[in-house]
């Protein structure tokens, strides 16, 4: 992951505001692969679910 610079971080949060998410979507992947895989290892019908409600940021669920 790569460092950011409090300048970059400064444009961002005059761009779109205060507060926002920055993510890594390929680490995301590859994380929520490997609790799916490790609950798959045993568990045959296995699906990971969200809840909106509780923690609502959407573009979570399009990755």
């Amino acid at each position: 992951m790569e460092k950011i610079d409090y300048n970059v971080l400064k444009r961002l949060d005059e761009q779109f505001g205060s507060p926002f998410y920055i993510m890594d979507t390929n680490k995301y992947r590859l994380n929520l692969n490997s609790f799916l895989d490790a609950f798959r290892k045993r568990y045959k019908k296995v699906i990971a679910g969200y809840s909106f409600k509780t923690n609502y940021v959407p573009i979570l669920c399009k990755i």
